[in-house]
């Protein structure tokens, strides 16, 4: 049932009439009004307020008079009479109900879970919850007070959901659960899709600068629409993955003088990149470009994930206020200036000001620390100081990176929860064979014979004797792609034929997750029995490194490598 949804805003209840409310009128026949106060059952004149009556116009709709102050208003009063209620539903809906009304002003219930409406007021919360037991570990019910709709909050993940975790099971493993964080933040981010499209031309050998020139000159709302990227003299369009792959290669080049590698071959920034012209807009260039990779949903390199993170979690909050006042203590002072208690340091610059912190604090109970007075204060406070302790002396750039990081992106504090690991995969994916997490999954889908197969072990110990470059190289023969996203199911399965063969079922696109794990690709390599080591390897580097699968579309479910030679030998004329 489509219903369109009217607010009480959008037109005015009758005037009031000084007639008497038992003398009829011609617009309200007093006997439909009647009628219908018998049978609603949401009419209770009982419940308000002296002075107040309900009637219905003649479009059904039901409205309050107050002959106190002779008005009316859609809003039901509530029963002292200090305040309109902009509900009459007395008590909480279950877990993703809510109420509405339609064009002419009727009540009706819509069921967020089901995704259906109905005339009939549901159940209340505390009884549904009576049946069903306490909510599990780590969930918290919220209800909205206008329409006394319910919805759940899972602080294990972050997110928010409609439906009640009591009937409906959620997997506590960790890919279940990281399956549930990137897919809130991916439906949460989409919203901020913009109609329209962004375009980017540039050439090759001048990528950098030429990006850097489209994109510091769009606005945020630019870059929120959909990407077209082309490449000058080239004939193919919306080549978006190569453009970043390429760009971003070159922008972590040390040669480019805006990163360098420490012992570990972590990505630092360089110093002496403010040596360079307009190096502070760059750096915020770098930072837009993930932040539009995560909007958009494309996998890139997330080398600087390992240098961001520190301060994308730097608001996680404690309860501890014992460790936030020495933290403070530890870079800045505690002064009385006029009057006020305020937390001063001159090594720490604010970002709305851009002058050295000078923030009003207040005495915790215990009375020898302090804690922040707003909230804000606090926020800004603790990621300046992550900044200062990660930039390694280049503080100033490391700021533009995370604002152009952040400009994109809903909420401040959208990867706390998240760690380090996580987040890498939620921008970059996954580009080799997690060889633990696929055993996990081989054994899950031998139809309940779990006995191991030994070429399958043989394979294992083959891809482990390998450089990390040619398990990148057999990771794509296997999906076709250099990354996919990380909840993309990869697996590894005896063969019943004595060919090697892979398959890969794309169900989405980048990291769109689908919302039901039957649903999500799955990239399958058969593996044929072989006498020994040597053997395995030998046809594997054999697979992987014959260019003709390179050049062939993504395979589908059940064929195999010999389908897409047979075409390329057909294209070819042999």
């Amino acid at each position: 049932m489509a219903l369109k949804v009217l607010t009480s805003a959008s037109s005015t209840p009758p005037p009031h009439s000084k007639s008497h409310p038992s003398m009829a009128s011609a617009n309200e026949p007093l006997q439909l009004d009647s009628q219908r106060k018998a049978t609603d059952p949401d009419v209770d004149e009982s419940t308000l307020p002296k002075g107040w009556e309900s009637r219905f116009d003649e479009k059904g709709r039901k409205y309050y008079l107050d002959h106190n102050t002779c008005t009316t208003t859609w809003d039901r009063p509530s029963s002292d009479g200090s305040s309109p209620a902009t509900d009459d539903v007395p008590f909480p809906l279950p877990g993703g109900w809510e109420w509405r009304l339609d064009n002419k002003g009727r009540k009706y219930y819509l069921n967020h879970n089901t995704r259906t409406t109905t005339w009939v007021q549901p159940s209340s919360l505390d009884a549904v919850a009576k049946e069903l037991g306490p909510l599990p570990k780590g969930w918290e019910v919220r209800v909205l007070p206008g329409n006394k709709s319910t919805y759940f909050v899972d602080h294990n993940t972050r997110t928010t959901t409609w439906q009640d975790p009591r009937t409906t099971t959620y997997q506590m493993d960790p890919l279940s659960v990281f399956r549930r964080k990137i897919q809130y933040l991916h439906r949460m981010q989409r919203q901020d899709i913009q109609p329209g499209v962004f375009q980017i031309g540039v050439r090759r050998s001048h990528i950098v600068e030429e990006s850097f020139a489209i994109i510091s000159k769009a606005t945020a709302l630019d870059l929120k629409r959909q990407l077209k990227v082309s490449f000058e003299g080239e004939a193919h369009m919306n080549v978006v993955r190569d453009w970043s792959n390429l760009l971003l290669e070159r922008l972590f080049d040390p040669a480019s003088g805006f990163f360098k590698k420490d012992e570990t071959g972590s990505l630092k920034i360089d110093p002496t990149s403010n040596k360079k012209p307009q190096y502070l807009e760059y750096y915020k260039f770098i930072g837009r470009i993930h932040s539009m990779a995560i909007i958009h949903g494309l996998l890139i390199d997330p080398q600087l994930v390992q240098l961001l993170y520190p301060v994308l979690i730097s608001t996680q909050k404690s309860d501890n206020g014992s460790d936030k006042s020495a933290l403070m203590k530890s870079i800045a002072k505690i002064k009385n200036i006029n009057g006020k208690r305020m937390l001063a340091t001159y090594k720490l610059i604010d970002r709305r000001t851009g002058k050295p912190f000078l923030v009003e604090v207040k005495p915790l109970e215990n009375g020898s620390d302090d804690e922040f007075l707003h909230l804000d204060d606090e926020e800004e406070f603790f990621e300046a100081l992550a900044i200062h302790r990660c930039s390694g002396g280049a503080g100033l750039q490391m700021r533009a990176l995370v604002d152009g990081f952040r400009e994109l992106l809903r909420k401040r504090d959208i990867f706390l929860g998240y760690t380090r690991p996580e987040i890498e995969k939620l921008i970059g994916g996954i580009s080799v064979i997690d060889i633990d997490e696929c055993s996990k999954s081989t054994a899950d889908d031998s139809d309940g014979d779990l006995t191991p197969y030994t070429h399958l072990d043989l394979f294992w110990k083959v891809v482990r004797s390998w450089s990390l470059e040619r398990q990148r190289t057999l990771f794509q023969y296997v999906t076709g792609l250099k990354r996919v996203p990380a909840t993309d199911q990869v697996k590894v399965l005896s063969a019943p034929d004595g060919e090697i063969r892979r398959v890969t079922i794309l169900g989405n696109v980048e990291r769109a997750v689908p919302d039901k794990l039957e649903d999500t690709p799955e990239h399958i390599l058969y593996i044929p029995p072989f006498e020994n080591f040597e053997a395995m390897e030998g046809s594997l580097i054999g697979a992987i490194t014959d260019c003709s699968w390179r050049e062939a579309t993504l395979i589908s479910d059940l064929e195999d490598l010999s389908i897409a030679e047979d075409e390329d030998n057909t294209k070819s004329g042999v």
